[in-house]
């Protein structure tokens, strides 16, 4: 509704609506893994290493649309730049990875299982929380597979347009500073050293 209310108000203005997907924490900048805040995914990791959770109920392949925060505000960095030439055009942007660099919640599970059962969290009294084996519940799989047959395909986010903008990032040599390209992202390497790291330092 913010998004139509800014289409109606804007007049000749222009309007760049960028929407990312769930954020994580960073994946290089200002330093790898910095997070403030718990957010969706996150709830599984931290309620797993502190031995609160093992079990959630979801579909062992359903993709789960990620990106970390330092591509989302490069992305936005990079949009002002292509946009800077006065103009009445709408031009919205999927920062997303679904599409391009897809993670699947067995996966994204199977990383934080793999890092507590290395690095245990040490809790209040100074003791290693032994980690116990994550059930992912698929009770919803028959449901989720009627649904999809019968009314959608596998869906992914669109993100021809945020691909056409890094396209113009890479043609002004600023790609690598401006890094949003989700097939850059190494999931098990990026979940396993940064993100779920970031989360133990900063949220934990």
């Amino acid at each position: 509704m913010g998004e139509m209310l800014l289409g109606h108000l804007k007049e000749d203005l222009q309007l760049i609506i960028l929407r990312p997907t769930i954020i994580l924490s960073t994946y290089e900048e200002p330093f790898p893994g910095w997070i403030e805040g718990m957010r969706t995914m996150d709830t599984f990791i931290v309620g797993y290493g502190k031995g609160k959770q093992k079990l959630a109920v979801a579909g062992r392949e359903t993709i789960t649309d990620v990106i970390p925060a330092d591509m989302v505000v490069n992305s936005v960095i990079s949009a002002m730049v292509a946009h800077r030439n006065p103009s009445s055009r709408t031009t919205v942007y999927h920062i997303s990875s679904s599409r391009r660099n897809q993670i699947k919640i067995d996966d994204f599970i199977r990383n934080g299982v793999d890092y507590f059962k290395k690095n245990p969290w040490i809790d209040e009294r100074g003791k290693p929380v032994k980690v116990k084996k994550f059930h992912l519940l698929d009770s919803t799989d028959s449901l989720h597979k009627y649904i999809a047959i019968h009314y959608m395909p596998s869906l992914s986010f669109d993100d021809t347009n945020a691909e056409m903008l890094r396209m113009a990032t890479r043609e002004s040599n600023a790609n690598d500073t401006f890094n949003f390209d989700p097939t850059t992202i190494q999931w098990d390497k990026y979940l396993k050293e940064t993100h779920i790291p970031g989360l133990v330092k900063y949220i934990f």
